[in-house]
């Protein structure tokens, strides 16, 4: 369908909406496939409204009970369960939502979680550019479902918290074919845990692991990269 070819172009997919009941239904699924990608900067605080609008009344009385009032402001509830369709999941974009709030954001980043974690979601690319001491305990329980088709994985940090979830995904996760790093050593097992990985980028090279990721069965292409080349490694 024609739709399927717009599924970069986020303007012409907002028009779309608007054809007939068919194409809008047909559309929908495409936008929040990556809701973080097709929206604006200046748009994100509506994106992050429409988040809270699929927030359920137990955590909403949560935040309430806090004196977090996010919804005197919002309108009904969506007409599409938006969160379902939604398969890439950038943490440090939704974390700079949260903080944007400016109020009690532990407990905002807690229920959002609970909504977008869980067994009726199921992401097939991460990114995690930030702290996941914000998000392990998350990450953790809501991972078995949540992550079990993963395919892509780009993560830039490592903190106290990570070798918990890499361990988490080391054992629920099998299916990915891409991972990116700063660091290749706090993922190594994960790495090994994998059927289909095809390639890899990372910035920190070790010995100690160059050949654990290479003898990888199903490794094609490695990318290095650091501040003065990028190399190729292709594993024959």
């Amino acid at each position: 369908m024609l739709v399927e070819l717009l599924q970069n172009d986020g303007k012409s997919l907002y028009s779309c909406l608007f054809v007939n009941r068919t194409w809008c239904e047909t559309t929908v699924p495409i936008l929040w496939k990556d809701p973080l990608k097709l929206c604006p900067n200046d748009n994100k605080r509506i994106l992050f409204d429409v988040i809270l609008l699929h927030l359920p009344e137990e955590s909403r009385d949560i935040l309430k009970n806090h004196g977090i009032d996010l919804f005197t402001e919002l309108h009904q509830r969506p007409l599409f369960n938006y969160i379902s369709f939604w398969k890439h999941l950038n943490l440090s974009i939704l974390d700079s939502m949260i903080i944007s709030v400016k109020s009690k954001t532990s407990i905002i980043r807690s229920e959002i979680l609970k909504l977008l974690i869980n067994e009726n979601t199921k992401f097939t690319h991460v990114y995690v550019y930030t702290l996941l001491l914000n998000y392990h305990e998350h990450l953790i329980s809501g991972a078995e479902h949540c992550f079990s088709e993963l395919k892509f994985l780009h993560i830039n940090t490592f903190d106290c918290s990570s070798r918990n979830v890499f361990e988490e995904l080391d054992r629920i996760s099998e299916s990915v074919n891409h991972v990116a790093s700063n660091n290749i050593s706090g993922i190594i097992k994960l790495i090994e845990a994998q059927k289909n990985l095809n390639d890899i980028q990372f910035r920190t090279l070790f010995s100690i692991y160059y050949h654990a990721i290479l003898n990888h069965s199903t490794i094609e292409t490695v990318f290095y990269i650091d501040s003065l080349f990028t190399v190729m490694l292709t594993n024959t």
